[in-house]
Protein backbone atom coordinates (compact mmCIF):
# COMPACT_ATOMS: atom_id res chain seq x y z
CA UNK A 1 0.00 0.00 0.00
CA UNK A 2 2.82 2.50 0.58
CA UNK A 3 4.91 3.24 -2.74
CA UNK A 4 6.38 6.38 -1.60
CA UNK A 5 7.96 5.57 1.82
CA UNK A 6 11.00 3.72 2.27
CA UNK A 7 11.72 2.56 6.12
CA UNK A 8 15.37 2.49 6.85
CA UNK A 9 16.74 1.26 10.22
CA UNK A 10 20.40 2.64 10.31
CA UNK A 11 22.63 3.99 11.94
CA UNK A 12 21.61 7.66 10.70
CA UNK A 13 25.14 9.17 11.08
CA UNK A 14 26.54 6.25 9.06
CA UNK A 15 23.51 6.61 6.60
CA UNK A 16 23.86 10.25 5.56
CA UNK A 17 28.01 9.66 4.90
CA UNK A 18 27.10 7.36 2.95
CA UNK A 19 24.05 8.23 0.89
CA UNK A 20 22.83 11.14 -0.94
CA UNK A 21 19.74 12.84 0.62
CA UNK A 22 18.47 14.19 -2.83
CA UNK A 23 16.06 11.87 -3.36
CA UNK A 24 14.37 12.29 -0.20
CA UNK A 25 12.02 15.02 0.53
CA UNK A 26 11.05 13.84 3.74
CA UNK A 27 12.46 12.76 6.76
CA UNK A 28 11.42 11.62 10.53
CA UNK A 29 14.31 12.02 13.32
CA UNK A 30 13.43 10.51 16.12
CA UNK A 31 16.96 10.61 17.89
CA UNK A 32 17.99 8.79 21.48
CA UNK A 33 17.57 11.21 24.75
CA UNK A 34 21.12 12.96 23.79
CA UNK A 35 19.75 13.86 20.22
CA UNK A 36 21.38 13.76 17.11
CA UNK A 37 24.94 14.50 16.15
CA UNK A 38 25.88 17.72 14.75
CA UNK A 39 27.75 16.50 11.66
CA UNK A 40 23.81 14.72 11.01
CA UNK A 41 22.19 17.80 11.56
CA UNK A 42 24.17 20.14 9.60
CA UNK A 43 24.01 17.46 6.49
CA UNK A 44 20.11 17.45 6.96
CA UNK A 45 20.19 21.40 6.67
CA UNK A 46 22.14 21.48 3.91
CA UNK A 47 20.12 18.80 1.81
CA UNK A 48 17.69 18.88 -0.45
CA UNK A 49 15.07 17.45 1.66
CA UNK A 50 11.94 19.82 2.49
CA UNK A 51 10.52 18.71 5.61
CA UNK A 52 11.88 17.51 8.62
CA UNK A 53 9.66 15.95 11.29
CA UNK A 54 11.94 15.73 14.48
CA UNK A 55 10.15 13.84 17.26
CA UNK A 56 12.45 14.27 21.07
CA UNK A 57 12.02 13.60 24.50
CA UNK A 58 15.10 16.18 25.80
CA UNK A 59 14.40 19.91 25.36
CA UNK A 60 17.97 20.80 25.51
CA UNK A 61 18.92 18.12 23.17
CA UNK A 62 16.35 19.28 20.70
CA UNK A 63 17.29 23.46 21.55
CA UNK A 64 20.77 22.15 20.39
CA UNK A 65 19.91 20.22 17.20
CA UNK A 66 17.26 22.94 16.03
CA UNK A 67 19.96 25.85 16.15
CA UNK A 68 21.75 23.87 13.35
CA UNK A 69 19.68 24.59 10.78
CA UNK A 70 19.45 28.06 11.58
CA UNK A 71 23.13 28.66 12.28
CA UNK A 72 24.61 26.16 9.32
CA UNK A 73 22.31 28.35 6.58
CA UNK A 74 22.72 31.53 7.94
CA UNK A 75 26.60 31.12 6.90
CA UNK A 76 25.81 29.38 3.37
CA UNK A 77 24.82 30.87 0.24
CA UNK A 78 21.81 28.67 -0.20
CA UNK A 79 18.77 30.42 -1.56
CA UNK A 80 16.28 29.00 0.94
CA UNK A 81 16.04 28.46 4.72
CA UNK A 82 14.38 26.45 7.28
CA UNK A 83 11.42 27.53 9.37
CA UNK A 84 9.62 25.91 12.07
CA UNK A 85 5.82 25.60 11.43
CA UNK A 86 4.46 23.26 13.98
CA UNK A 87 5.62 22.46 17.03
CA UNK A 88 3.36 20.25 19.48
CA UNK A 89 4.39 19.57 22.91
CA UNK A 90 2.46 16.21 24.87
CA UNK A 91 3.25 14.51 27.81
CA UNK A 92 3.10 10.52 27.01
CA UNK A 93 4.07 9.44 30.67
CA UNK A 94 2.27 11.45 33.17
CA UNK A 95 4.04 10.13 36.38
CA UNK A 96 7.43 11.29 34.99
CA UNK A 97 8.57 14.82 34.17
CA UNK A 98 9.14 13.56 31.01
CA UNK A 99 7.49 15.65 27.58
CA UNK A 100 7.53 14.86 24.48
CA UNK A 101 8.09 17.40 21.38
CA UNK A 102 6.90 17.01 17.78
CA UNK A 103 8.75 19.87 15.83
CA UNK A 104 7.82 20.22 12.04
CA UNK A 105 10.11 21.66 9.88
CA UNK A 106 9.66 22.90 6.20
CA UNK A 107 12.74 24.71 3.61
CA UNK A 108 11.09 28.11 1.92
CA UNK A 109 12.64 29.84 -0.70
CA UNK A 110 14.20 33.03 0.40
Amino acid sequence: PFRNIEFIHSDVKKFVQQNSLASYSKVLLDPPRIGCDNEVMKSLALSEVNQIIYISCNQSALARDLSVFFDTLDQSSSSSKWQIKDILPFEMFSQTDHLETIVNLERITI
